[in-house]
């Protein structure tokens, strides 16, 4: 769910194209894009209140995102904590604090999270259209 006006390119369903996976860039100051033509559309910097934790800014993107990615994060049992916030109704940004084990960083829980949603929705998606194709051959 993106926010009017959002530059990220639309894949057509019959499309055989997909998004990258995201691409982790810089080491301190990390920034992430879907194609190196686009704008960065999530930041990444440390949380300096816990050990172990980042907070990673999604512009352009609001719950549905936000829930989704928490949700899939939950589901990794070296994450301790993921939550995430909409700083203010018209800010139109997700915050996602990550907290993980010493020896798995944030960035690599995001990572795998991301990886992970891609995965499940193109099985869905896939067995979407498998569905569709049984009920139209049904109904000629």
């Amino acid at each position: 769910a993106s926010a009017e006006g959002h530059i990220s390119p639309r894949i057509d369903p019959g499309d055989s194209q997909r998004a990258e996976p995201i691409e982790f860039l810089n080491k301190g100051h990390k920034v992430c894009t879907e194609a190196a033509h686009l704008p960065s559309v999530i930041t990444i910097n440390k949380d300096t209140k816990v050990p172990n934790a980042c907070l990673f800014t999604i512009n352009k993107e609001d719950h549905t995102l936000g829930n989704i990615i928490k949700s899939q994060l939950l589901k990794d049992p070296q994450v301790l904590f993921a939550g995430y916030k909409v700083p203010h109704p018209l800010e139109h940004k997700i915050i996602i604090r990550v907290q993980t084990t010493p020896d798995y960083s944030p960035q690599e829980a995001f990572t795998n999270a991301i990886t992970d949603l891609i995965s499940e929705l193109s099985l869905l998606e896939e067995r979407f259209r498998v569905a569709i194709k049984d009920k139209q051959e049904g109904i000629e």
